[in-house]
């Protein structure tokens, strides 16, 4: 039933967010209508699954049936619009969590990591906003740890989604202090990657040579 109801959302969920878009282009110019109503209640109905959604923090993760959870990183990916404008920032970032942890289901994780995608490029100026603002406020714990768990999937298509997201999000501070600091955090996990990769290739190709140095000694003193 849970895998049918998220379908179904997901099914309606581009036309769901242009109505919401348009409600709001008209509350903005000071109109009203019968659809203002009708998208606003929409808002209220997804923001009110979403709640339920993260209530339980990642915990309940392993419990859901890896379908399910495709499912649940869909939906969250097809509104990524209407939580960009309706939820608070840290709320974006429990969304991006909860879609973090979803990556390591292999069922889900292309498609955890296309929602992070949509998430981040929806929330992108909201969260560069509030990092602005407030000195202390930082989201990149947050996208370094997203990084960490899309490299460990191994799924180059889930990796690319999350650094493209994760790039949106650190242009979006523009040329602030925080901007080169930021990348330089995002990097991070990728660069250690890189960096243990060569020192094993490096290693491998040493023993390699020993070997075969150790073979040639042997064979001329035979």
């Amino acid at each position: 039933i849970a895998e049918a109801a998220l379908w179904s959302m997901n099914a309606v969920a581009r036309e769901a967010c242009a109505r919401v878009k348009s409600v709001s282009n008209a509350a903005h110019n000071g109109r009203e209508s019968p659809v203002s109503a009708d998208g606003n209640t929409t808002v209220l109905g997804l923001t009110e699954v979403l709640k339920n959604l993260l209530s339980g923090g990642t915990a309940g993760i392993p419990k859901l049936h890896p379908l399910v959870l495709a499912g649940v990183a869909k939906f969250l990916g097809s509104f990524a619009q209407i939580w960009a404008s309706s939820c608070p920032p840290q709320a974006i970032l429990e969304i991006i969590a909860y879609l973090s942890t979803v990556l390591s289901v292999p069922a889900a994780t292309e498609i955890a990591g296309n929602s992070i995608r949509l998430v981040m490029i929806s929330s992108a100026n909201k969260l560069a906003r509030v990092t602005v603002s407030s000195p202390n406020a930082s989201f990149s714990p947050a996208l370094v740890q997203t990084m960490e768990a899309a490299l460990n999937t191994n799924n180059p298509l889930a990796m690319r989604h999350v650094a493209e997201g994760a790039a949106r999000v650190s242009i979006a501070l523009r040329l602030t202090p925080k901007t080169r600091a930021t990348i330089t955090a995002i990097a991070g996990p990728c660069i250690q990657r890189m960096k243990a990769a060569l020192i094993e290739i490096s290693s491998s190709s040493a023993m390699k040579t020993g070997e075969a140095a150790g073979r040639l000694g042997h064979a001329l003193g035979a």
